[in-house]
Order: C-alpha cells, then sequence, then structure tokens
C-alpha cells in the first residue's frame, strides 16, 4: 500500500490559472474504493497532480473549451474526462493486469527493443540504484533515432518509475522530447514521489539505508554542508576551478571555504567550483567510462544538458569529483540548503553522470537534517 505523497517540485504551466478548480475521486470500478496516486494532468501539457488518500483530488482548472484531462495509473486502464468545474466528479478506472496491446506489441518489435534498452540506461542510470529500477509503463514512450545516431523519446504522459533500492515510485512528467546520445540523456521535466510501503522490517531498513547512502555525496547533501559551515565534517572539499580554452578540461585551482563562497544567503562564485566528496569512491561504471570518452553533458536541476566538455584524461578514484557553473552571478539558497532557482547551476562530472534512480525528493533532505543536527 503507498503511504504518503511527496512533491518534489510544483509543476507550473504558463497558461494563466483561473480561480476555478477540478476536483473529485477516484475509485477502483470493482471494490467502490479509492485510488490513491493516480496521475491526474491536462491532455497534451505537463500540468497535474496525484490523486491524494480515498481517491480524491483537487486542481487548479486551466481556461479553454473541451480541456480534456487524463487519468493514469499502472495496472489500471487510463481514462479520459472533459474538464467540468461546476461540481465535484466521480472517476471509475478499471483494473487490468498492467500489460496492454500496445506494451505487448512493443515486446515484440525488436527494433524497439534494442533502442528501448539503450534508451533506459541512459535514463535511470549505470549505478547500484538504478539495477533495482522499475519503469512500469514502458509502451507509452515512442522511440526513433535522429540523425546523429542517437534516439529521441516523446512521452505524452507521466512515467512510472519504481525504485526498489530506495522504496519511492516517481510519477515523472517530461516537457518535450527526451534525447539520448551515447551514455548521456537530455530531458527537462518534473518528478513526483511517492513514498512505497515496506513489506518487512527489512525491507524497510534497506530502504533507509539505500536513502541514506543516495542522499550523502550529492548536490542536496553538498548544499546542506556549505550552508551551515560544515564542509569537511561531511566529507567535501571545494576548490575553484577553471577550463582550458583549447582542449575544455577541467583546471583545478586554490582551495575554497565555506564563508569564501556563501554569504548572507546567496552562493557566489567565479568561473567553475570542484567538489570532491571523499567518503565514497567514484562507481566503477563512471571509471569505465573513460575507456570509452571523456566526453560528459552539462546539466541542470530539471535535467536539461546545455552543452558538452571533457574531464581529465585521468579520473580521480579516491573521492566523487564534480563542477559546478553558476549562470547568475549569486544565487540564493536558504538556511537548509534549498536552492531559490536551482535550474541556474549547472552541474558537471560525478552528479551530472548520475541518474534518475539517484534522485531523492526535498522532504528526505530535511528529514536528514533534522535527524543529523
Amino acid at each position: 500500500m503507498l503511504r504518503a505523497i511527496i512533491i518534489l517540485f510544483f509543476i507550473v504551466s504558463a497558461t494563466v490559472f483561473q480561480a476555478q478548480s477540478f476536483r473529485g475521486k477516484v475509485i477502483n470500478s470493482e471494490s467502490k474504493e479509492g485510488i490513491f496516486g493516480v496521475s491526474i494532468y491536462y491532455k497534451g501539457t505537463s500540468t497535474g497532480t496525484l490523486s491524494g488518500h480515498e481517491g480524491s483530488f483537487d486542481m487548479r482548472a486551466i481556461p479553454g473549451e473541451n480541456v480534456e484531462v487524463v487519468f493514469a495509473k499502472f495496472g489500471f486502464a487510463s481514462k479520459v474526462v472533459k474538464l467540468i468545474t461546476s461540481e465535484e466528479i466521480l472517476v471509475q478506472m478499471e483494473p487490468n493486469d498492467g500489460l496492454s496491446e500496445m506494451y505487448e506489441a512493443k515486446t515484440k518489435d525488436r527494433k524497439w527493443q534494442r533502442l528501448y534498452k539503450r534508451f533506459e540506461k541512459a535514463l535511470i542510470g549505470e549505478t547500484d540504484n538504478a539495477r533495482e529500477v522499475e519503469v512500469l509503463n514502458p509502451e507509452i514512450i515512442e522511440l526513433t533515432k535522429n540523425g546523429d545516431g542517437g534516439i529521441l523519446g516523446i512521452i505524452n504522459e507521466p512515467l512510472q518509475i519504481r525504485n526498489n533500492a530506495t522504496g519511492y515510485q516517481l510519477y515523472f512528467f517530461f516537457n518535450g522530447e527526451v534525447s539520448v546520445d551515447d551514455r548521456d540523456a537530455q530531458y527537462n521535466g518534473v518528478p513526483y514521489f511517492v513514498e512505497l510501503e515496506p513489506k518487512s522490517n527489512e525491507e524497510l531498513k534497506k530502504w533507509q539505508d539505500n536513502r541514506k547512502l543516495t542522499y550523502e555525496g550529492s548536490l542536496q547533501h553538498f548544499m546542506y554542508a556549505l550552508v551551515s559551515d560544515q564542509i569537511k565534517e561531511s566529507g567535501f572539499e571545494i576548490a575553484l576551478a577553471n577550463r582550458d580554452p583549447k582542449s575544455g578540461k577541467f583546471i583545478s585551482g586554490a582551495n575554497v571555504s565555506s564563508e569564501d563562497l556563501y554569504k548572507d544567503g546567496r552562493l557566489s562564485f567565479d568561473n567553475y567550483l570542484r567538489i570532491k566528496y571523499i567518503n565514497e569512491k567514484p562507481h566503477n561504471e563512471f571509471i569505465n567510462s573513460y575507456s570509452t570518452t571523456t566526453r560528459f553533458g552539462t546539466r541542470s536541476r530539471n535535467g536539461q544538458a546545455v552543452e558538452n566538455l571533457f574531464m581529465e584524461n585521468i579520473p580521480d578514484r579516491d573521492g566523487q569529483v564534480s563542477y559546478l557553473f553558476s549562470r547568475r552571478k549569486s544565487l540564493l539558497i536558504d538556511s537548509a540548503g534549498i536552492m531559490k532557482n536551482p535550474e541556474f547551476l549547472l552541474e558537471y562530472g560525478y552528479w551530472s553522470w548520475e541518474r534518475i534512480a539517484e534522485l531523492m525528493p526535498a522532504e528526505y533532505h530535511l528529514e536528514y537534517i533534522k535527524t543529523n543536527q
């Protein structure tokens, strides 16, 4: 049974919302019980929400005639209804075995299977967590090759991803195409996190351990260490960095402290920062990447790659090395280490290499702070 909805970010539409709401309840057509965790979104957009306990939902309406709302959840047949703002509605969803005709057709298509294998690896990642991640509704992904040998994916409804390593289910709303090139995935999207109910105390302990391991050394962990002046105690080392104008490779500079970077609630630095997390060695797959290429994509917090660059010739094997670049002169960061505009901070190196399997909800960050204060 699913327990609590944990929202990482709010999905915002460019459309000006009206003061009306679209509300109601989603139930199982057979048992008549409310369904928790149904993806509810406006067709053709990434604006949506999830149904709460008892299957209830309440979302702001968007203007327009004949607006359609999609209800989707793995294990149930998707349903589309017209937007109604004058009254509460009851939506009944029919359970199924999760295998649609579309899915069965695609799994028999060898070309789609080959493309999907590459696509999933680039999107989910190659970490230990990634081995325990399941994409529950891959049949919604339309895949084609682009002219450069890469893959383009079109995903018009939330991709449901179950992370059995950390105990979260993600409902990922993608804005636009997902582009896969070699081992890199470029996308823009917003995840919803739903905490899973453990089947045993052993499974709960596993999730708790993996969540802590996944969080420690992450960008969010670094940000809190920075604002709380606990860089060294948390296992981080910081140095300034630059890039060689000819090769594009990073050149490390002088070491810096929290006081040099964070003042009056703002993070400010010139050029690049080199952050090394020394409490954990880099994953073998990250090291192996250097046997084929030293090119790694830039990534912002919305997942969108901006450019490519070359890393050092020899990767650091004693710690996880990442680089940061700010597209603004300074970034506002509160006392809990939460950035106001994370999309303006670009990531390189280890943080860029990690994928969806390593995503953690903001609420875990706050829980970690509370536990470790």
